[in-house]
């Protein structure tokens, strides 16, 4: 488990493979993202960007996610690490997503022991119809 500071959760694209608006991350002084983290070997990088639908050799406008480095504090360890992490590219669709799509955030992260008041966070999001 790990925490990524400044930063907060958004829904600013639509996805038709979820039918649902899917989680981001957006700067937000003072806010902390709460998370699993990964140790994956280099050869898995390309299945995860496409998966996530970024091409890093591709034009920039047709990414739907953009991969980024950023600095997480994993729980219980003294020091933080650099990860990479995906930003969803916004749409400019006004969307929100759907309540299965946050049962599925919400079965995750109570499988990795995220905080209760993260937890309490993501049950508060507005839901849509698909």
């Amino acid at each position: 488990m790990a925490r990524l500071k400044d930063w907060w959760i958004a829904f600013p694209r639509y996805s038709p493979t979820e039918r649902s608006a899917i989680i981001g991350l957006v700067r937000q002084p003072g806010a902390v993202v709460w998370g699993a983290l990964y140790e994956l070997p280099d050869s898995d990088i390309p299945i995860l960007d496409s998966i996530f639908g970024f091409d890093p050799d591709g034009p920039s406008r047709l990414n739907e996610h953009v991969r980024r480095d950023v600095e997480v504090e994993r729980y219980g360890r003294p020091h933080p690490v650099v990860a990479d992490t995906y930003v969803v590219v916004p749409d400019n669709e006004d969307s929100r997503p759907t309540a299965a799509y946050m049962a599925m955030l919400l079965d995750g992260a109570r499988y990795h022991g995220l905080p209760r008041a993260y937890l309490g966070a993501l049950n508060a999001v507005r839901t849509g119809s698909a």
